[in-house]
């Protein structure tokens, strides 16, 4: 059991405390974001330095596909946890990377192996979608 002993009363005196206990299954660590956030300062460390296929998405606050794309996401980077690395880049505060790879619609997913882009998904899409591009480029690099 976890205890939590900030947790405040509302119907004692202000200062009083109560304990609250959760058992720890409710404190699921994969609960934790998988993803990387990715920016100018870590991209080529966590993209071109790695020594995994990565997955980059690109995508906006603004922008509700990517809004609808990012549970899809989250999931994948918790399914692939330790064979890809999932790393987000938000365009609005990285155009300059954006730009760089052409980014003229979000969300616009691409695919890094060994320096490069290998595939690229534009627009909404399912999990199964993202789950075959990724089993082919896991499959790919077992053959080499």
């Amino acid at each position: 059991m976890a205890e939590l002993a900030d947790a405040r009363d509302s119907k004692s005196r202000p200062g009083n405390r109560v304990r609250v206990q959760l058992p720890l299954r409710a404190l699921n660590l994969k609960n934790f974001m998988a993803e990387i956030i990715l920016n100018e300062k870590n991209f080529s460390e966590e993209v071109f330095q790695s020594d995994k296929p990565v997955l980059v998405d690109f995508w906006s606050e603004y922008c509700p596909p990517c809004q609808l794309i990012s549970p899809i996401i989250e999931k994948i980077a918790e399914d692939f946890q330790g064979k890809i690395k999932v790393g987000k880049l938000n365009v609005d505060q990285n155009p300059l990377i954006a730009s760089s790879f052409m980014i003229e619609a979000i969300p616009t997913l691409l695919f890094f192996k060994n320096r490069k882009v290998v595939e690229k998904i534009v627009g909404l899409v399912s999990y199964e979608v993202i789950k075959e591009k990724i089993e082919e480029i896991l499959k790919t690099e077992e053959e080499e």
